[in-house]
């Protein structure tokens, strides 16, 4: 079973690739879904699958969980219990926490290893994942899943537990000043909580890439996906042993299965990058973001924050 994973903190673009890459006929996913233990719904139109229905009344997720159930696993929409979790809060602060550095994931896989708890919680999900992504799989007629929940234990829980997965990483990248204004957008924090939320997230991104073999990674930018779509999923098709010639020549979110992002429900009439930041952030705080992210940024390859937008002001 192969699996691709993106990897990324969010508003970084995962929903719009896992909607392009939703068309590959090889290829299937259901976005985020897979992270829940139980679907809590969100208000509003969070409870939707981008196919236009709601959840439970979703043509596939009910064969789905039909087809789940027939291969003996008690399951529902929702109730998925695919996320790893365990009802013992002092247990789930060791299995859920970010990945850290080489020290911690050590002690993590010891515990895991030695506390019967933890490690009947992990192996209860894992094969539940694998349950439930066979039954995708096998309903699509597809040979690769997609997993867009920008979970990183996840990916490491995968790797290192199902033995019968094949884990593939899509290192997903956005500008940090981007994800930082998307964050305050979405989020109402101030500009120092959202940058300081996107360092450590991609910073356990980056930990969590170290922990996989190279062959396992496959690094893009969102902003070079928005330039080139077809070019960058051709690459991203090829990485994952799909044939690319498949993909079609226009996109559309109509028909899919994703949850995540509302951005799913909203269509795809144009891929164009989102700039928004460049024009929202004044020169103090573009400062600020540099004190705060600014090394890292420049170290994913991004220029400081007069290019460009101290020169569009100007």
């Amino acid at each position: 079973m192969k699996c691709a994973f993106i990897l990324s903190p969010s508003y970084s673009g995962s929903t719009l690739l896992s909607i392009l890459l939703a068309h590959h006929p090889e290829l299937a996913t259901l976005g985020e879904y897979l992270d829940n233990r139980e679907r809590r719904y969100r208000k509003g139109q969070g409870d939707f699958c981008s196919c236009g229905e709601r959840l439970p009344s979703c043509s596939f997720m009910k064969q789905l969980t039909e087809n789940v159930r027939g291969g003996g696993v008690d399951f529902s929409v929702d109730f998925p219990d695919t996320a790893f979790w365990t009802d013992r809060p002092a247990l789930d602060k060791v299995l859920r926490a970010y990945v850290r550095g080489p020290g911690f994931e050590r002690l993590r896989g010891a515990a895991i290893a030695a506390v019967p708890p933890l490690r009947r919680a992990v192996d209860h999900v894992v094969r539940r994942n694998m349950a439930v992504i066979s039954a995708i799989l096998e309903l699509e007629s597809a040979t690769v899943y997609l997993d867009s929940a920008k979970n990183n234990n996840r990916v490491l829980y995968l790797d290192r537990y199902a033995p019968d997965m094949e884990v593939k990483v899509i290192w997903l990248i956005r500008d940090g000043r981007g994800v930082s204004n998307s964050i305050i957008g979405h989020k109402g924090v101030d500009l120092d909580t959202a940058a300081r939320r996107w360092v450590t997230t991609q910073k356990s991104v980056m930990r969590t890439v170290d922990y996989l073999a190279p062959e396992q990674v496959f690094r893009m930018k969102y902003e070079d996906l928005c330039a080139d779509p077809h070019q960058w999923l051709a690459d991203v098709c090829r990485f994952l042993e799909l044939d690319p010639t498949h993909l079609p020549q226009s996109f559309s979110a109509e028909g899919l299965h994703i949850t995540g992002n509302n951005m799913r429900l909203q269509g795809l009439d144009e891929i164009k990058r989102d700039t928004k930041w460049q024009a929202s952030f004044s020169e103090p705080e573009l400062d600020l973001f540099d004190r705060i992210g600014g090394e890292l940024n420049h170290d994913l390859g991004y220029g400081p924050a007069d290019e460009p937008a101290r020169a569009i002001r100007a």
